[in-house]
Parts: structure tokens; C-alpha cells; sequence
């Protein structure tokens, strides 16, 4: 027996066949609406279910608010339990008997009824690597720009084979189950693990600044500061980190080095650039064409310097500054406690990223 897990049809109990489908345990189901909901996708949406089974996955999406979905199963005793899962929800779906990788290459829009928002394969395990990459591939007729792609694989098996106009955005693990979210490349260009790249795009039409200069010394970047660049991510078309440069100080860790740092720990967001600044901040905004200056506060200290700052900013150089309140459980990290820490030999594993880490226990002194 499983359940829809929330929603308008919370509760209600879904129809499973005695065999061939392997549906979603509801646990990862949980865990992975949770992570839509947070994405702002559901909302108004128009879902393809393929290698649907109960339908289970598609039905979630409409009980959570969704429009309407279509769900795809090639099995004609499951293709019949999601109709009857369906009827018993009342949720708009509609059942599709039929191949998934031939229903997609039908390349029919009129039958499909338009773009889709939100596409979930969640596929047999027998299916092979190469139908998996047709049935992506065959995908581009039938998405929108801001799309979204949920394939739901073992973690035994190998990684989706992505087409060129799909961009892998994240990768979730919930017990045996990996769980991908891709999205067309010009969108996931600019996409964030939290789904800011949807948002982004609505409040950039909106008139919101797109490029904007987070400028630091960074030394060492902390987890503090990657959870400013990550929220300023979600609202930004690009964000460029400048690693501060003084020739009269080389710092702990060297400039240079601080940038590959960087670099490595915001890998997974695409909208990011790292680079070395050796001029006045308002000078290097506007030869980057930043309209906002981002800056992260920890305390009310930090808030009384930072507005003198911000205000000569702008008188000087006419750049808003963007102040990001650092979350409370981060509030207590900072570069200088991080140096204190090492200094007597602590453990900071808890206080900056991975690749930070490695170098800073790597040339302890």
C-alpha cells in the first residue's frame, strides 16, 4: 500500500499491481517533494509522469498543486491502476498506455498539450542507459525554458547521460535511491541548489540587480561566507567573488591560492566567477559592470561599519550594497576565529568547506 504524502488528496491510498512496477517508497517520495516544494515548482505546473507505474509521482505533484499531468506507463495492468488511482484522487491526470521512449520521440504537440514544467522518469531497472539518454534527448520539444527534469535512478547505477540542451543542477541521495534535477542549459546557466534560478529569472525581468560584486578578504573562506554567496546565488544572474589583494601583506593563505579555494567550494553553483581585486571596490564594480555590492553582516558591529561603507559606495561610485544577515548558526564564524583555531591546533572542519579544509590541516604549522 502507499499514500499521497500531502497536499489536497493527503491520505488518500493509491493502488499498487501485484507486480512489474517498482514505485517510489514513500519515504524518498517525501524527501523529494519536500525538495520541489522548496524549488517553487509545483505551483501551477504541468507535469510528465514517464514509466508513471501507479502514477504516484505525477498524482503528488497535482495533490501539491500542480495543474494537470500525464502520466505515461507502458504496462497495461499498471497503465489500469493508475486510471483507477486517478479516478479515486480526482486529481486532473490523464493515463497514456504507451512505450515512454516512443511516446516522447512522437514529437506530437498537439497531443501532448503543450510545454511541460515538470518531467519525472523514474524508470524499471532493466531499462537500458541507452533508452534513458533517447528519452532525455527527445525531451527538448516538450519543455519550457524553466523546466525541470527529476530522474530517480539506483545509486548503483551509472549517472544520466545528459543531453547537450539539459545541465545537471543537482544530485540527491535518499538511502539507494540518487535522485538528479536537471533543466535546460540556459536556465541552469544560473541555477541554484535551492531553485533560486526560477526565482531569479522572474525577479530579473522585475528589474531586480543581476550582477553583483561580493568583495572579502577571505582568509580563509568560511562556511559563512559560502552561505551568503549561495543566498545572493538565488536572486543574482551572477555573482562575482572578489578575493581581496594587498602587495604589502600576503595573508595566511596567499591570494592566488584563496581564488582556487574559492573556486573549488562554490563549484556547484553556475552563476559564479572568482577573481583577484587589486583596486578601489567601486572601481572594480564598475569595470565588471556589478550593480550591487553584497556584503554579509554577523552582528550589529558589523552593521554600523558596513553603513558608512555602503554610503561612501555609493556616493562615490553610485553602487547600491546588498546587506545578507548571516544565518544564526553561522553567525559565531569568522576568517580571524577560524586562524585563532589552528593556531591552537582545533579541529575548524565545522567552520569552512571541504577544500579549505584539506589545504588548512595540509599546511598546519
Amino acid at each position: 500500500m502507499t499514500r499521497i504524502v500531502a497536499g489536497s488528496a493527503k491520505g488518500r491510498t493509491l493502488a499498487v499491481p501485484k507486480s512489474g512496477t517498482r514505485p517510489t517508497s514513500e519515504r524518498v517520495r517525501e524527501a523529494l517533494f519536500s525538495r520541489l516544494d522548496h524549488m517553487n515548482v509545483l505551483a501551477g505546473a504541468q507535469v510528465l509522469d514517464l514509466y508513471a507505474g501507479t502514477g504516484a509521482l505525477g498524482l503528488e505533484a497535482l495533490s501539491r498543486g500542480a495543474t494537470s499531468a500525464t502520466l505515461v506507463e507502458r504496462g497495461t495492468p499498471a497503465a489500469r491502476v493508475a486510471a483507477a488511482n486517478v479516478r479515486s484522487t480526482g486529481l486532473n491526470a490523464r493515463v497514456v498506455t504507451a512505450d515512454a521512449r516512443a511516446f516522447v520521440s512522437a514529437r506530437r504537440a498537439d497531443f501532448l498539450g503543450g510545454e511541460f514544467d515538470l518531467v519525472f522518469l523514474d524508470p524499471p531497472y532493466d531499462v537500458s542507459e541507452r533508452e534513458m539518454s533517447e528519452v532525455l534527448a527527445a525531451l527538448d520539444a516538450w519543455i519550457g525554458p524553466d523546466a525541470l527534469i527529476v530522474v530517480e535512478r539506483s545509486t548503483r547505477a551509472p549517472a544520466p547521460a545528459w543531453p547537450r540542451f539539459l545541465d545537471l543542477e543537482d544530485r540527491r541521495t535518499w538511502g539507494e535511491t540518487a535522485v538528479y534535477f536537471a533543466g535546460p542549459a540556459a536556465a541552469a546557466q544560473y541555477s541554484h541548489p535551492t531553485g533560486g534560478g526560477r526565482a531569479r529569472g522572474r525577479l530579473a525581468r522585475e528589474g531586480f540587480p543581476v550582477i553583483a560584486l561580493f568583495p572579502g578578504s577571505f582568509d580563509p573562506f568560511t562556511l559563512g561566507h559560502l552561505d551568503v554567496v549561495e543566498r545572493a546565488c538565488a536572486v543574482c544572474e551572477r555573482l562575482i567573488i572578489g578575493v581581496g589583494v594587498n602587495p604589502r601583506k600576503e595573508g595566511f593563505v596567499p591570494p592566488a591560492l584563496r581564488k582556487e579555494l574559492i573556486t573549488d567550494a562554490t563549484a556547484h553553483l553556475r552563476n559564479v566567477e572568482v577573481v583577484l581585486l587589486s583596486g578601489a571596490t567601486v572601481d572594480e564594480a564598475a569595470r565588471m559592470g556589478a550593480t550591487l555590492i553584497v556584503k554579509g553582516v554577523r552582528s550589529g558591529h558589523d552593521v554600523d561599519y558596513e553603513a558608512a561603507q555602503a554610503a561612501l559606495n555609493y556616493d562615490v561610485g553610485g553602487v547600491d550594497t546588498w546587506w545578507i544577515p548571516t544565518r544564526p548558526g553561522l553567525s559565531h564564524v569568522s576568517s580571524s576565529a577560524v586562524r585563532e583555531l589552528l593556531g591552537l591546533q582545533k579541529d575548524v572542519s565545522r567552520y569552512v568547506p571541504e577544500a579549505v579544509e584539506r589545504y588548512l590541516t595540509d599546511n598546519r604549522s
